[in-house]
């Protein structure tokens, strides 16, 4: 394979070859989009190299993972430029074939659940035989820093469990497990709507791992999770597309049935805003208030909800200010304490406010009239 260029072929392609290598890979992607959403197993892997043969295997795995998922939007865009260079290791098993790695985008709607198409990352390899342009690869960038995003089907087989106003997508040995969560999360929906009012979408849309392990993959990265039970997420802010509730699996297990309930209404909680607000929250108000609903009318007494910090007290380390953003980090050595320190903040503005007065902070600090910070999402287990 001679020198590589940012075009991320082995050599430099005249300007007829580019526009043509553009619109053959523009319409290898409509067919690929087309084939996922039409149900089309054969077209879906005359997409895929041929000679790619792990990857083909893994590819009509994805496909057959994706049975049980709804979709109501599944395409693929090619985005403006040049493409990545396709140097390094993972580039040398394609010998002498023109290769190409473009930046491209996933528009994807699951059914009944996304208003507008979620939009992620994809990196793929493309590789020229002959005449015609397949997909290869899709992790030849993973070590250069350009992942492809992994959605659950990524990791095996998919279903769907509806509730009234929720659903959950798991994997068929978690089906049961599944049933009890959309119960749930009817329950905190309900809940969260009689705190914050019916201005929101009032559904939610929950993704259970198999593991801990895969949790950290859905969630693009290696973050510490050990002590968080769940995390609310979004594919983006502006406007706000793709929100999941992304649950520990580890964690859920050990929970009692009152935590489970706890926890789920916090997420929940920091989902009904974002539709409305802009991220702007300080982080110690958006978990106080996601605790103070989580918690409203639990029955888990003071003591216990907020163990850590009077423990702190009694020890004579009283707190003095609010907690910061870096406290609801994962490996923070504070982490259950700010969180109990952010809610009581909480019920104590409750006390003098009420309340709807609560709320109206939330919405007055979310603007940018009553304070600033960054929202954050997680539940502490």
């Amino acid at each position: 394979m001679g020198p590589a260029d940012l075009t991320g072929s082995a050599v430099v392609p005249r300007p007829s070859a580019v526009l043509d290598r553009t619109a053959a890979v523009t319409q290898l992607l409509d067919r690929r989009g087309q084939a996922i959403r039409s149900r089309d197993r054969a077209a879906f892997l005359a997409t895929v190299d041929p000679f790619a043969t792990e990857f083909r295997q893994a590819q009509a795995a994805l496909f057959d993972n994706m049975a049980g998922v709804a979709l109501s939007d599944w395409r693929f865009r090619l985005l403006p430029g040049t493409g990545y260079p396709a140097v390094g290791p993972a580039f040398s098993r394609y010998g002498g074939a023109t290769v190409w790695v473009p930046p491209v985008e996933l528009a994807y709607a699951l059914a009944d659940i996304d208003p507008v198409p979620v939009v992620q990352q994809q990196a793929f390899t493309f590789v020229r035989r002959g005449t015609g342009w397949f997909v290869a690869a899709d992790d030849d960038l993973a070590e250069a820093g350009h992942p492809t995003w992994r959605g659950l089907w990524d990791f095996g087989p998919v279903v769907t469990t509806r509730g009234r106003s929720s659903v959950v997508l798991s994997h068929p040995d978690q089906s049961v497990v599944a049933a009890g969560l959309v119960a749930e999360l009817d329950r905190a929906t309900d809940a969260v709507t009689a705190a914050w009012g019916p201005g929101w979408a009032r559904s939610v849309a929950a993704l259970l791992p198999g593991s801990q392990q895969e949790m950290a993959a859905l969630l693009g990265g290696d973050p510490d999770l050990d002590r968080i039970a769940a995390l609310a997420t979004a594919a983006s802010t502006a406007p706000v597309t793709g929100q999941r509730i992304v649950l520990n699996p580890d964690t859920l297990d050990a929970m009692s049935p009152t935590g489970r309930q706890v926890v789920l209404r916090h997420e929940v909680t920091h989902v009904a805003p974002r539709g409305s607000t802009p991220p702007a929250t300080p982080t110690w108000l958006a978990e106080g208030f996601a605790d103070y609903v989580g918690y409203h009318g639990s029955g888990v007494p003071l003591s216990v909800a907020a163990a850590d910090l009077a423990g702190a007290v009694r020890r004579g380390a009283v707190p003095t200010e609010l907690p910061d953003a870096a406290g609801f980090a994962g490996d923070s050595v504070r982490l259950e304490q700010s969180y109990q320190e952010a809610w009581l903040a909480c019920l104590l503005l409750v006390r003098r406010i009420g309340p709807a007065g609560l709320v109206r902070l939330y919405r007055d600090s979310a603007t940018g009239t009553a304070a600033t910070g960054t929202a954050a999402t997680g539940t502490a287990a």
